[in-house]
């Protein structure tokens, strides 16, 4: 698969580390826009940088996609396939419905804040993962839920959508997949009437998202093994900036589209892979790494510390003119950075990695448990 011309794709361990390199820049995006919000004092600049750090997400996506194809392009088995997933993503989510659930009950009573999604038929939405096209229950019983119903929405489908690319052409592939990519994008901005509002329902339901999915594979089928390639781009790296430029207009600078703004920065995304060449060895670093490593974790536990300093801020006022606007951002941004990468180490390493690990137990357990093959 993919062009003879690419170099062939190095070490398991080497596509591991640099993809999770990416997923740490996805989570630094992600906690600064939710940090900024604790600062009252934001310069137009600085809403703009927050604004952007919300297509980590979307940066998310990207990475989901190109490890979804590549482990279907190994895993025969369907069904280990859809098992694997679930024992990845759902020990620790249904531990943050239990977590958050108390919190979100104390801050309802104490008039901080008002959460939907406590209702029993909202946790069970959230519980199936069918939460992200429910209204009450899509970004409230876990915040930030939405994207993990995307990302579960994607799974329903991936194995036919690779089994499908892998059928036909390359070329074929990448053009059927950029027409359904085009069809849902129209499809959503239609049902929006125009495109959807940012942060709301519409914008976050998965319709409103999957056409990232969409592209990536056809991408992914299209570009597979040049993702590992050594050599830089130029090409690509120039429509990456283009198309980054295109994303943040279209979002946080004019708030024109936000439907096609997401698309664009994911396109951004693909191109800066496919043409930084070498130059992914950044990423390799270990710091970078070990954020990416536990950025499920982090992602899932950063609300919390997110809830706290807001109740502090707001009980305890610290005054904007002792270090203005991005001072202030600063220094909330380490303390929510240091904190939450504790808290994820921990739930990395009780919660994950047991779980991961339970979910290939019980893989062994059943094929120890097939009937036997009938001889013809």
């Amino acid at each position: 698969m993919g062009s003879s011309l690419s170099t062939p794709a190095p070490s398991a361990k080497g596509r591991l580390e640099w993809l999770d390199g990416l997923r740490a820049i996805a989570i630094l995006g992600v906690v600064t826009v939710h940090t900024a919000g604790l600062v009252h004092d934001r310069s137009p600049l600085l809403q703009i940088i927050a604004q952007t750090g919300q297509y980590g997400v979307q940066l998310f996506f990207v990475i989901s996609t190109i490890t979804i194809m590549k482990t279907l392009e190994f895993e025969s088995n369907t069904k280990f396939w859809y098992i694997k997933r679930f024992f990845r993503i759902a020990p620790l989510y249904y531990i943050a419905i239990v977590f958050y659930y108390p919190i979100f009950l104390v801050e309802n009573r104490m008039g901080f804040r008002s959460h939907d999604g406590l209702a029993a038929n909202d946790i069970i939405a959230n519980i199936l993962f069918m939460h992200g096209w429910v209204p009450s229950a899509n970004n409230s019983t876990v915040p930030g839920g939405w994207s993990i119903a995307v990302e579960m929405t994607f799974y329903a489908f991936a194995p036919a959508m690779s089994k499908f690319a892998n059928k036909y052409s390359k070329t074929y592939a990448l053009i059927v997949f950029f027409a359904l990519a085009v069809l849902i994008s129209a499809l959503s901005i239609a049902l929006s009437h125009g495109g959807p509002n940012n942060n709301t329902f519409l914008y976050f339901w998965p319709i409103n998202q999957l056409h990232i999915f969409l592209l990536g594979v056809g991408l992914y089928r299209y570009f597979g093994d040049r993702l590992y390639s050594e050599k830089p781009h130029s090409i690509f790296i120039i429509f990456s900036i283009f198309a980054l430029s295109l994303g943040l207009y279209l979002g946080p600078v004019a708030d024109k589209n936000h439907t096609l703004a997401p698309l664009a920065v994911a396109l951004s995304g693909w191109a800066a892979i496919l043409g930084l060449g070498h130059f992914k060895s950044i990423l390799t670093l270990k710091p970078v790494v070990f954020i990416g490593r536990i950025s499920f974790s982090i992602y899932i536990v950063h609300f919390f510390f997110e809830h706290v300093f807001r109740f502090i801020e707001k009980k305890f006022p610290l005054p904007s003119d002792h270090l203005g606007g991005f001072g202030w951002f600063g220094f909330w941004f380490i303390l929510m950075m240091c904190c939450s990468t504790i808290a994820a180490f921990f739930t990395y390493r009780t919660i994950e990695i047991p779980s991961i690990a339970a979910g290939g137990r019980f893989i062994e357990w059943l094929k120890s448990h097939r009937p036997p093959e009938r001889k013809q």
